[in-house]
């Protein structure tokens, strides 16, 4: 089972940055596919009373957000299963998260696109979120052993 998880995982992780990278559909607030979904949840926010409505930014933003966050989410995995070293894991992590979001930067900024500074950090921080969910629900529990000359007697009346 551990040879299949190392098997799957690297391959979705490189699909997952290439999707982040090559993304037809995110590239831009302004595509057709974002400003077609905050008409589709305006009226779901409007069947149920919420006076809220999304922009094309809200959803641009949101999924991002979702994009990055899965990341770190396989990349946590990913690591776990390959580095048993907990302070190895956060630092190739915390290098992954900045890499990409900088190698998307300057993928679309040769496109036309303008990424700024604050766009890498959101972007980090994105990852570093769906990362910290798996270190910490993942994280090694302590379990404590005790000897048979510590174990408290269970009779407790006169001797």
């Amino acid at each position: 089972m551990k040879n299949f998880k190392k098997i799957l995982f690297i391959p979705m992780l490189l699909l997952i940055i290439g999707w982040i990278l090559f993304n037809p559909y995110i590239c831009s607030v302004n595509s057709e596919f974002v400003e077609s979904i905050p008409g589709l949840i305006n009226d779901f926010c409007k069947n149920i009373n919420l006076n809220y409505r999304f922009s094309s930014g809200d959803v641009f933003n949101l999924l991002r957000f979702l994009e990055y966050f899965i990341l770190g989410i396989f990349a946590a995995i990913l690591y776990r299963i390959y580095f048993k070293k907990i302070w190895a894991n956060i630092a190739n992590l915390l290098f992954l998260g900045l890499l990409i979001p900088i190698a998307e930067v300057l993928y679309r900024n040769t496109a036309g696109y303008v990424f700024s500074a604050q766009d890498i950090l959101i972007s980090f921080f994105e990852f570093c979120a769906g990362a910290l969910i798996v270190l910490v629900f993942s994280a090694p529990k302590n379990k404590r052993v005790f000897s048979s000359k510590y174990k408290k007697n269970k009779y407790t009346g006169r001797s």
